[in-house]
């Protein structure tokens, strides 16, 4: 993979506004858009260079932008956006140092807005929200804001056309905003994630029901107050609801029959039942019923024998799309994996993991099955440590279209596996090889990694733990991964944070970084080898004295 020439000639531009000029007068829109993305990605909103960002690439035309923990967006950055008169479509804030201020000056005139994402900003209260009126607005994204019931109501009032509102991890809201969103949203709301938010009631509920009957997902996840009467009344009146969590909803479990089982709404597509504990008759009982479910999530503290196993795999298995099994090891066996693999043939995601005692012969099958591997575009297998070599060798040359593969924790995952990925799977975008539990690996080298980033079109890798990798992976990414947006590398102690920082610099997008040496030596001397290129520890190099 190499960085496109489109793409090296915006960062060459953004690089260059204050020597180039009057370069705003002859870029489009989408490329102005694209090089401000670029100059916030990598923090080039300095004092000395803010004033040629602003002059040549704020304008009335801009209809996106998107800041993601950037420490320069400030209160006086919105602002000065707001005075190029931009009427957007498209607005995301997230983890940037903003408040109520700057938030009020740049929606204050957006009446053409169609997306607001607000996320991580600590001093946001949502005050600078009710000014905000837009006879377009469809999706609002809210999380880990201090936005108030008041300020959202105003919100949902001024703008009565959103259809996909997620406020969870909003830690101020509570249930009482519900009937205000149902009222004034009604027909028009598809999407309600109400994550954690713990007030919410079986009341609530019903107010949703009776107003929202277009919903199509909704996000109960941590709701623990709500009872089989709320899911009841969702069943009879949301006919159309395709996505249910009711993830940790601990109130649904204090019948000793789990009404709740058979109160769930038959057109679901997706049901999550993470955090519930749960029995193999219990599931089956739930999925049984649900003729179009595509997708099930149990994550958490379940037993499912293999009888058990059975009814659920024949009933649910040959519609299902997408199967995400993690928890206690007692979940599953190789042999409740082998009714999987037997029953589940139209399988495209595959999540597997955390203490499962699976050798994965089972999926000998499947992975010598051409057609069904062609299938597979996410595996996550994390924690799987006991998984034999030579069946991932099987998997790594049938599952071709894979976008994301999740081995982390996984002991045999050596140079050998990742040559036959790299050479197999050129959609690769997605993978982790780390460690699990703190325990180190060493049987992954700095070569399998660079044929990985040579073949694979990563945009997310995962080392952690993995003490054998060098700068020599780092630099690797850089050269053959421009789009990578995140690198975890805690306790590679031979990784150094100025390769890292390189990285960062030549990536197109925003890089993440995840990069702590618990124990490194506050001291810690390092050198660049003239010879390699590489900067090594300087404690642990052989040096010559002339």
């Amino acid at each position: 993979m190499v960085k496109r020439l489109m793409d090296m000639c915006l960062g060459c531009i953004a690089q260059n506004l204050h020597v180039i000029s009057n370069v705003g007068k002859h870029l489009p829109t989408l490329h102005k858009e694209k090089i401000l993305q670029w100059v916030v990605n990598h923090n080039m909103l300095t004092t000395e260079y803010l004033p040629h960002v602003t002059y040549h690439l704020f304008s009335p035309a801009l209809r996106s932008i998107s800041f993601v923990d950037c420490d320069q967006i400030t209160d006086k950055l919105l602002i000065q956006l707001d005075d190029c008169k931009c009427v957007l479509e498209s607005i995301t804030i997230d983890g940037c140092k903003v408040t109520d201020i700057g938030v009020t000056a740049l929606l204050s005139h957006q009446d053409e807005l169609q997306t607001l994402v607000l996320e991580n900003i600590s001093e946001l209260t949502g005050t600078g929200l009710e000014v905000l009126r837009s006879r377009k607005l469809k999706d609002v994204h809210f999380s880990g804001i201090q936005i108030t019931n008041e300020s959202l109501i105003a919100l949902v009032t001024r703008n009565p056309t959103i259809s996909r509102l997620d406020i969870g991890c909003c830690g101020k809201l509570t249930h009482e905003v519900i009937p205000a969103i149902a009222v004034t949203l009604a027909n028009e709301l598809e999407n309600l994630n109400l994550q954690k938010i713990r007030t919410i009631e079986n009341n609530d509920l019903v107010v949703l029901s009776q107003h929202c009957k277009n919903l199509e997902g909704i996000d109960l996840f941590g709701c623990s107050e709500i009872t089989s009467a709320g899911l009841r009344a969702l069943s009879k009146e949301c006919t159309k609801l395709q996505l249910l969590d009711i993830s940790f909803c601990y109130s649904l479990l204090q019948s000793s029959s789990k009404e709740f089982l058979t109160e769930l709404p038959l057109s679901l597509k997706t049901l999550v039942l993470s955090g519930l504990r749960l029995d193999g008759g219990d599931i089956h009982t739930a999925v049984s019923r649900l003729p179009t479910l595509e997708t099930l999530i149990l994550c958490g503290k379940n037993f499912i024998t293999e009888e058990h196993a059975i009814k659920i795999f024949e009933t649910v298995g040959p519609q299902l799309i997408c199967l995400c099994i993690r928890g206690h090891r007692q979940i599953i066996t190789d042999d409740i994996l082998g009714l999987i693999v037997k029953n589940c043939t139209s399988l495209e995601k595959i999540h597997l993991g955390t203490h499962m005692m699976l050798t994965g012969e089972s999926l000998r099958v499947l992975f010598r099955d051409q057609e069904r591997s062609r299938n597979l575009t996410q595996l996550r297998l994390f924690g799987c440590k006991y998984l034999n070599h030579d069946i991932l060798l099987d998997m790594s040359k049938s599952c071709v279209n894979l976008t994301e593969l999740n081995m982390a924790g996984v002991k045999c995952v050596d140079d050998t596996l990742l040559f036959s990925i790299a050479n197999h799977m050129p959609h690769l975008k997605h993978i982790s090889l780390g460690a699990f539990v703190g325990l180190a690996t060493n049987q992954v080298t700095d070569n399998g990694v660079v044929e990985l980033t040579r073949c694979c079109p990563l945009e997310s890798i995962s080392l952690s733990g993995i003490h054998s990798i060098t700068d020599k992976s780092i630099f690797a990414l850089a050269n053959n991964c421009p789009d990578l947006k995140n690198l975890f590398i805690a306790c590679c102690s031979k990784v150094t944070t100025q390769a890292t920082n390189y990285l960062q610099d030549v990536c197109n997008d925003k890089l993440y970084v995840y990069h702590r040496l618990p124990n490194a030596d506050p001291n810690l001397v390092m050198a660049k080898n003239l010879d390699t290129g590489e900067f090594c520890r300087v404690d642990q190099t052989k040096w010559s004295m002339w």
